[in-house]
C-alpha cells in the first residue's frame, strides 16, 4: 500500500510587497490599508488623513 503524497503548502506572500488592491476599493482595500499602517506609518498618515477606512476616521 502506497503512502499518500503530502500536499505542499502555498508559499507565504512576501510581506515586503503590498497586497493587491481591489479594483472597486482602490487604496481602501482592507488588506492594503493594514499593510501600509504596519509597513509605512508616515505614508499611512499622509494618505488617509481626513479619510475613513474600515479602521475608522484618520486625523
Amino acid at each position: 500500500m502506497k503512502k499518500p503524497l503530502k500536499e505542499k503548502k502555498p508559499a507565504a506572500p512576501d510581506a515586503s510587497q503590498p497586497p493587491e488592491q481591489d479594483p472597486a476599493l482602490g487604496d481602501k482595500t482592507p488588506e492594503f490599508v493594514e499593510w501600509l499602517r504596519d509597513h509605512d506609518p508616515e505614508e499611512f498618515a499622509r494618505r488617509y488623513k481626513g479619510r475613513r477606512t474600515h479602521l475608522g476616521w484618520h486625523n
